[in-house]
Formats: C-alpha cells, structure tokens, sequence
C-alpha cells in the first residue's frame, strides 16, 4: 500500500494474560500492553491491522540511561540544583560581541576558529619562520615582524653568539625573536664572523637563511646609525642602537665625573609618559663589603635629534678627554678603598641628607666642618637607605635585553638582595675602582646629621697644636687631664672590672661657671691627641627613659667604634640627685639609665655641669676625675685676650699693654672675650682701619656688659654690669671716648 495514501492510528490495549482474564480498573506499572497500528486506506476499502506486544513501564525506564534519571533527580530538597556534583567538564567559548565591559560566553565551537598555521606539521619542519606585516603609510608593504626559530643546529650556533649575553636563551623549543631585532644588531659582526668560519656544512646552511632573512635590515639600521653618529648626534627612535648592553657609560653630576655599566635598556611608553630607561649598574659599599649596585637613568623623550654629548648620560667612547678623566676617576676609586671601614677627615661641600629614618628625598646642604666616614653605621641609623649589593663578580656586569618573555620567561633575574654570598676583602680591579660611587656615607659632626659626602671634598684634618698649650688653665690641670687620657689609650685591657667589660672608660667631670673654659678643655684634648671630638646635647637624646637608652646606647657604641672623645655639655639633667617624689619617677629613670650605661662606656668621657652641687651621689663613684675651674682672674683674663687679639693675622690691633690690662680687669668670661673680640675685629674692618681698644668699648657698651664707675679708690674704671644701662652710663661711656 502507498504510504502517503494510508492514514494511521495507535491505540494500546491491555494484555489479558491467563484464562482468568482479571478486571482491573486502576493502571499498573507492571502491566502488559499491546501496541495495535490500524492503517485505513484513502478510499477506506482497505484496513490493515498490526499489533506488538509491549513491556511493562517499569521495564522500560530501567532501560533509560541511569545518568538522566540522575539529572531529573539531583534536586536537593530546597529544591536547588546540587552544584558541581556532575563529573564531566565543559568547555565554554567566547561567542559574538555583545558588549564592551563583558565576553560572551557559549557552548558551541566557534566555527571560524582554525589552527594556526605554525602548528601544523609542514610548517614546524622549517628550519626559520620569517612573520611579515603589512607596511603602514610611507613604510614598506611589507616589513619585517618577528622571527621563529626551530632549527636545533641553528639553535646551537646562535648560542655561542649569544654567550655572555644575559637574558636569552637559545635552546628554548619557542624562540622567538622581534623586529627591529636589537639582539642580532648588537651581535651582528659575531653573525658575520660566523658565516665565515662555521665548520659544519648543514648548520652553515641554516646560520644562512636568518643572515639572509635579516640581513637588510640590519644594514639598513647600521647605515642610519653611522649617518648620526658621522654629525655626532642621535634620535630619540634609534636610541636603542647607541646604548648596546655592556657598554661602559659616563655621566657628569654636580661636577662629578661618573661611569656605569650598561646592562640593559628598553622604552617605557605608558599614556603619555614617553622615556628610555637605562638600567646600570655601578660599585658601592656598605660598610662590610662591596658590591653591585642598580641604578635607572631615564632619557625623556625628544623630536628630532640630540648631540651625543647633551645626553644625560652616554658612551664613554665619546668623553672628550677620557683618559685624563679616567685617570682621575681610578685615582678617586682608591681614595674610596682606602677609608674602608671608617675614616676621620675635614669636608667642605655639599652634603645629601636622608630623610626621617633614612626615608624621603635627600636634603642638600652646605657644610663645612669634620665627618666621619662610616657607611655601616650610616645604614644601621638610616634604614631607609640600607645599600642592597650583588656580588662584585662577572654576572654582575652582563648584558642583557628587555625582551618578550616568551624568549626567557621575562627580565633577567633581579640580582640584587640582601642574601646574596658577596666575597669580603676584595681587591677591586681597575674596572670596579673605575665604577666606584664618588660619593661615601657617613656622619657630620658639625651638623650632627648622617649623610652623603663627595670623596673628592675630603680632605685630612688639620690638626690645630696649639689648642691645648693655649688653653688658659693652670699647667697641673692641663698636665692631669692629659696623663688621664694618654694612659687610658694605652691601657685600654690593663685594667678590667670584677665583671668583664665593665669599667673600661675613663669619665671626667668638669665644673665651672659658664665660659671658663669647660668645653674648650675637652676640644683642644681631642686636637691634642688627634682623635674625632663627638659632642652631644641633652635634648638629643630624648626626653623619656626608654628613648634616652636607645639614644645613648647608640651614641656610646659610634664613640667607642671610632676612638672618639666624647662630650655630653650641660648634663645637669641627667646627673641630678633623684627623689621619691611621685612626681619624679621619669626623671629617676632617666638618672638609672644613665648611671648603668656609664659604666659599660669603653672610651673617654667628658661632662660638663655648672650645677656640681645638685648631682646625685651615684655619680661620685663613677667619675675618675672631678676639675673644678676656678673664676678667671685677671692674669687670666690678659692671656685671653692676648691670644684671641694676636690670632688675626690679616688684621693689625694698636691696642697697648696698659689698655690690655685695663680691659683684663673688666670681669668677663672667656666666652664674651671672644665674642667681643670677633664683633670688634668686624667692626674695624667696615671702617678699614686697625682694631683699637675705642672698638672694643664701643661693642661692650653696645651689648651692655660693662659701665663706667669709680673703683674704691675713687678712680673710674669698666666693671661688668648686671643691668641695662641708664642714659647717664651712656653719656659718660661717649666722654670716655
């Protein structure tokens, strides 16, 4: 019969089973169906009826697969999925475009997507891979991209040519290399020395093809390069081919000749911040050793060209007098080994102080005065400004690109941390002294302030001998201050504590009244004895108890390392007698902490105090030598101010003996001599004339330290004077005149 002309209907009906023939009226799963077709023709003159017997429900969905009787019943009973229960995976890929912020996320694979071309089996039998672009504007039509290389033997040979070179790995299954190609350039005369005198026949054949493939672009940058460098400038686009890794460049910075070691340089364009970074390295040190040390010089972008010259920094190649100035250069890298460690010296220059705690910017500032070099110390106050070293070997110095990662896994590794095993007691190879910093750490005792110092600034000290001989003391004193420190220098270990390491030091206490001569006691015995003078004041150690221990624990530690003398002016506050005051316990403290530190002190101590009679009994004890200096007499007084008047040299004086002895008769400390002495010599030079005694009187009348009265013999005479003065002082001091 004719398909499309019969009409087909299905009905199922129960299978009766047995002879019971068993009514049922409710629907069993169990049960037998029979499947009957009944097929009419159009005409309906013929039927054709077929029937199947078919099995029971329950059958048939256990022959349903388990796994989407799983899926329709994996509900958990809130009624929500039971997530990632599943254990398959799928695969989502990025569909049509529909929005910026988001991708588009489908199930079906995108029919466009083909596999790359380089990854088909005829291209990776290809000994190189030369990629091609599409030429933009007035460029080429096609230029040159990148380069694959998959030969094994070609592999090989570029490994010899790139020996040395920090940063590229030839041996790498993906090596790719990008136009302009900076590492070919660079080793360009090696790719051609090796065309010449390869060997092996097949790996000559293959070093051909990329010689071929790159070779007129490498002429054609080599040939731009000459035209520059022929009219002795250079464009910001072919910087590149100016600073190859390796090369030894050279800065000028505040007058400072400086070289450095090219490692390796990239451009940085981000938004609309165009530069060239220039990562060098050059040798410093940290107070134990030395080392490598990183520095980025940035070159901001310019148009058109630029002399060599007016870089901020470039090849040493093109230094006008290099060999003079390298000369100077080593000669300075020795001056900088020689202070290894720590060195006394006197400075006059420009000072780069860090910032708090060795963070900030640097703070420039002008001194003149003595330092101490000491860059181990320098790190340990200045956190901030710890020096980090690589180890001063061959690695430090490689060259090395800033190229695709998929060359070598990214940069070169950072070379510089703190853990790095560098060798001490280098001698350094006139290379490394050629790549010295010009510039050492340490700390300025005039100032009282860490910093930075140009080595060329430092000088040795001048020491003054005729500070102590021109102190105004009488010859027992002077000779008992100086049997004390001589004899503690040379028996430093003679003598030892029943606790080792305890009462090593040797404290002096001085006692006067203001300008006798306490502080200058303690400076001429450091000339004398050519040895650094530290000076503190009380308020730079703090004002609490666990920061005056830091402090003086540091301080106490820089004086012994140094073989300084130490003076702590005016320590009344901390030497006082303590008490049992509540209000009082911060300052016990401080009089505790004070007292323990002392006694651990190794090195020579001087304190100066004008209140000896308010000291806590403690100290008693502690103090070798107790001076008390008397108030200047007139003896006294006359040899001040002979000396301090004799000093200037360049300045004549027609004061007499007889005035001399009439202005030693004033009642003065020495301190206010010299301050009158010094204002009066300014004086006389604004006049230009010889410094005269009408000089003198006319500054002490004007700061009002003396007036005219009679003495108790009705004579008129100077004496000190504790009040301003009265108009009628001020006439008769004019008629005096």
């Amino acid at each position: 019969m004719d398909s499309d002309q019969t009409r087909r209907s299905q009905i199922a009906l129960p299978l009766r089973r047995g002879s019971s023939h068993s009514q049922s009226s409710s629907h069993d799963s169990n049960q037998d169906y029979t499947l009957i077709t009944v097929s009419n023709s159009q005409d309906g003159r013929e039927t054709d009826i077929q029937s199947v017997d078919v099995p029971p429900l329950s059958e048939i969905l256990d022959r349903l697969p388990k796994v989407q009787l799983q899926h329709a019943n994996a509900v958990e009973e809130n009624g929500e999925p039971d997530i990632g229960s599943k254990a398959e995976t799928q695969e989502l890929y990025e569909g049509g475009f529909k929005c910026v912020c988001c991708i588009n996320w489908v199930d079906t694979f995108p029919e466009d997507i083909k596999a790359q071309i380089e990854e088909k089996k005829e291209s990776q039998k290809y000994a190189l891979v030369v990629r091609k672009k599409k030429g933009h504007a007035d460029q080429k039509a096609l230029e040159m991209h990148s380069i694959v290389i998959q030969s094994p033997l070609l592999k090989k040979t570029l490994s010899e040519i790139f020996e040395g070179f920090d940063g590229i790995t030839a041996t790498l299954k993906n090596l790719i290399f990008h136009a302009p190609f900076h590492a070919f350039f660079y080793r360009w005369e090696r790719i051609n020395r090796a065309v010449e005198e390869l060997e092996d026949p097949e790996a000559l054949k293959h070093l051909q093809l990329l010689h071929a493939a790159i070779g007129q672009d490498m002429r054609e940058t080599t040939s731009l390069k000459e035209d520059l460098l022929k009219h002795g400038v250079m464009t910001y686009n072919f910087l590149w081919t100016l600073y190859e890794p390796g090369t030894l460049l050279y800065a000028l910075r505040d007058g400072q000749h400086r070289f450095y070691r090219l490692v390796r340089s990239e451009y940085c364009d981000q938004d609309r911040d165009r530069c060239y970074n220039l990562h060098c390295t050059y040798v410093d040190y940290d107070g134990i050793q030395y080392g490598c040390a990183p520095i980025e010089i940035r070159i901001n972008y310019f148009s058109g060209t630029v002399s060599v010259t007016d870089l901020p920094v470039y090849p040493a190649e093109f230094v006008p007098g290099y060999e003079e100035v390298k000369q100077e250069c080593l000669e300075r890298g020795r001056k900088i080994v020689s202070m290894s460690g720590h060195y006394y010296g006197s400075y006059e220059g420009m000072m780069y102080q860090p910032g708090f705690q060795g963070y900030g910017e640097d703070a420039k500032r002008q001194i003149n005065g003595r330092v101490m070099v000491d860059a181990e110390m320098y790190c340990r106050w200045n956190p901030g400004q710890k020096v980090i070293l690589a180890p001063l070997d061959a690695k430090c110095f490689l060259p090395g690109l800033a190229i695709p990662s998929n060359n070598n896994g990214g940069h070169a590794q950072d070379r510089y941390s703190n853990s790095a095993p560098i060798i001490e007691n280098v001698e350094l190879t006139e290379e490394q002294l050629l790549l010295c910093s010009p510039m050492v750490r340490g700390y300025c005792m005039t100032s009282k302030t860490w910093g930075r110092f140009y080595v060329d600034f430092i000088q040795e000290v001048k020491w003054n001998e005729d500070a102590f001989p021109s102190l105004v003391l009488p010859n027992d004193y002077k000779e008992l201050i100086l049997t004390f420190a001589e004899s503690h220098l040379q028996n430093k270990s003679f003598f030892d504590d029943v606790i080792e390491g305890k009462g090593q030091g040797i404290i002096i206490l001085l006692s006067g009244e203001p300008g006798v001569g306490k502080t200058l006691t303690a400076e001429s015995l450091a000339e004398k004895m050519r040895l650094p003078l530290y000076t503190i004041g009380a308020a730079s150690l703090g004002s609490d108890a666990p920061s005056v221990e830091d402090s003086f624990a540091q301080i106490l530690e820089l004086a012994t390392k140094w073989s300084a003398v130490l003076l702590l002016d005016e320590s009344d506050v901390f030497l006082e007698t303590r008490s049992s005051a509540p209000t009082d316990l911060e300052r016990n403290k401080l009089v505790s902490v004070f007292l323990r530190l002392l006694e651990y002190y190794r090195g020579i101590l001087f304190l100066t105090t004008n209140r000896i009679e308010s000291f806590d009994s403690a100290f008693q004890s502690r103090i070798h030598l107790t001076i008390n200096y008397p108030n200047l007499s007139d003896a006294s007084r006359l040899l001040i101010w002979r000396k301090l008047i004799s000093r200037s040299k360049d300045l004549p004086s027609v004061i007499t003996d007889d005035e001399l002895e009439r202005l030693a008769s004033i009642d003065i400390n020495g301190r206010e001599i010299k301050n009158v002495v010094k204002t009066a010599q300014l004086l006389a030079r604004r006049h230009e004339r010889a410094l005269c005694v009408q000089d003198v009187y006319t500054v002490m009348r004007i700061t009002q330290m003396v007036r005219w009265i009679p003495d108790a013999k009705g004579e008129m005479r100077w004496r000190r004077r504790r009040a301003a003065l009265d108009d009628d002082d001020a006439s008769e001091i004019s008629d005096s005149f």
